[in-house]
């Protein structure tokens, strides 16, 4: 029995010393892809989400923009939006 005692706390340690993990990718672009993603953020105790952006040739992530890029999508945005061109409101 001691022996079952000890390969046991044997196995917990060896587990928690290699961090057992699994690295799964999930496309989140479907409806089952976001359930799955759902019921891993239950338990977050356990789960880590590592979601990185695709970096540039820059460093910079891929999906950045600059402030002028910003206020020209929001200008065109709200443009197609009331129909006019709000930039000569």
């Amino acid at each position: 029995m001691r022996i079952l005692i000890y390969l046991i706390i044997l196995n917990i340690y060896i587990n928690k010393l290699l961090k057992m993990t699994v690295t799964a990718h999930i496309d989140i672009s479907t409806l089952k892809g976001r359930k799955i993603v759902r019921e891993l953020a239950k338990n977050k105790n356990i789960v880590v989400f590592d979601n990185p952006l695709p970096l540039g040739d820059d460093g910079l992530p891929l999906l950045t923009y600059s402030s002028e890029e910003v206020e020209n999508l929001v200008w065109d945005k709200l443009s197609d939006h009331y129909g006019v061109d709000v930039r000569k409101l």
